[in-house]
């Protein structure tokens, strides 16, 4: 008696499992319709669906869509491809994405428009919006604005990164310097007739681009005069030297109060001459070569527009040419006076 009671709420079991699973399982949905209604300040766009079911929803850009995944929709009778062209969206395409998922993409023009997703008992709305500009929406405001009464409007994030973006632009800076330090060459046969280091003085241009309010990208143009005397090794005869490096430099700086050290890396192009007594069977050589340099050094803000510029360049110049090998190359420590005018 025993196993038959126990074979009869097996045999129960069994039959009301599938039922049970069932119960518990969310019902498949059918997206049946899209209902696209076009109004003066938006459009909408419906999405019917049968039961209504989750979605998941994400935005993609290059080029612009908004991608919307709903979730246990098996199917779909609606239009494949429906044609918009109004507020920002250009047409919404429907295709199966997964066994259990329906995707809708709107394809959205390269000006996106706003949107916001609301769902109902049979279906989900989306609806878009092109903002206007800034200028016409901050006139339209002023003059829906009541008289003698002040508002204030919250800004976008994106129009917020705009106007960012315009204020750092606004304050590129450029700069003009005097310069003055010291050369000390590498060439071991230039100390012995020159001596360990050659004093210079120039100027320069710099460029400083905001890439945020506490960091800069900038750009440098700077030129130096140097000249040392010497002697020859046999004859003690006086010998002139002078060169005048032009560097172009790209750096970076960052910002910590007054100070804002920077490091980059540029180009040279070293312009030099050597004069020979007249006992020489001649009197002078002159002649050019290119090299690179890095940059390292500090910006010591003194007032808004002026700061105090330290710096240590290494440059690196060689060629060989006729057999003959020219060593231009050196460490070159520095201080400046800059003035900023911002535009």
């Amino acid at each position: 008696m025993k196993k038959k009671n126990i074979c009869i709420c097996l045999t129960m079991a069994l039959t009301l499992l599938p039922a049970i699973i069932s119960a518990q399982s969310p019902p498949d949905s059918e997206l049946s319709e899209i209902i696209i209604n076009k109004t003066e300040n938006q459009l909408e766009v419906k999405l019917v669906i049968n039961p209504i079911s989750n979605y998941e929803s994400f935005t993609l850009f290059n080029p612009n869509r908004l991608v919307m995944d709903l979730l246990q929709v098996n199917s779909y009778t609606c239009e494949p491809e429906i044609e918009i062209n109004d507020s920002g969206v250009q047409r919404v395409r429907t295709a199966k994405n997964q066994p259990d998922v329906t995707r809708v993409v709107f394809d959205l023009e390269e000006n996106i428009p706003s949107y916001s997703i609301e769902e109902k008992e049979d279906g989900i709305l989306i609806y878009f919006k092109i903002e206007p500009p800034i200028e016409e929406k901050k006139e339209k405001q002023e003059a829906e604005k009541p008289a003698g009464k002040v508002e204030e409007t919250p800004i976008r994030p994106e129009i917020k990164k705009v106007m960012e973006r315009e204020r750092l632009t606004s304050n590129q800076k450029l700069g003009i310097s005097i310069n003055s330090g010291l050369y000390f060459p590498h060439d071991a046969d230039f100390q012995d007739l020159y001596g360990s280091n050659m004093f210079s003085l120039g100027g320069g241009l710099s460029l400083l681009y905001p890439l945020s309010p506490k960091e800069d990208l900038g750009i440098a143009l700077d030129f130096n005069y140097m000249a040392a005397k010497g002697s020859t090794s046999y004859t003690d005869e006086e010998i002139k030297f002078s060169m005048m490096p032009l560097s172009l430099t790209v750096f970076y700086s960052p910002h910590f109060g007054k100070f804002s050290p920077f490091a980059g890396i540029g180009g040279d192009y070293f312009n030099y001459k050597e004069e020979y007594p007249e006992s020489f069977a001649i009197t002078e050589t002159t002649g050019s070569l290119l090299g690179y340099n890095l940059l390292m050094g500090t910006h010591l803000q003194i007032i808004k527009s002026m700061a105090i510029k330290i710096y240590f360049k290494l440059h690196m110049a060689k060629k060989t040419e006729n057999e003959i090998k020219t060593n231009l190359s050196g460490n070159e420590y520095g201080i400046s006076l800059i003035y900023f005018f911002s535009f």
